[in-house]
């Protein structure tokens, strides 16, 4: 990573889901998908952890260092251009 330029993909108040590892377990008891919401509380600064976010886990309650590859982005900022 030396030396790349590495965009920011996230800022703190952002919602994301986890999309990483699965440790949560997969379904409830009902059979039901859950999808685990936090938001980005802090977004390091520095190597090595330019891409990673610290995150508030709303069903857990749990905050956590997350790589950005692990989380995706609950809505879309960008607009839609016209045509």
């Amino acid at each position: 990573m030396g030396g790349k330029n590495i965009d920011v993909q996230f800022k703190a108040g952002d919602l994301v889901y986890y999309r990483g590892f699965n440790i949560f377990p997969p379904e409830d008891d009902d059979g039901w998908r859950r999808e685990h919401m936090g938001i980005i509380v802090h977004v390091p600064k520095g190597m090595p952890h330019v891409v990673s976010y610290v995150i508030y886990w709303f069903d857990s309650m749990l905050t956590t260092r997350m790589h950005c590859d692990m989380i995706e982005a609950v809505y879309e900022t960008n607009h839609l251009s016209e045509e």
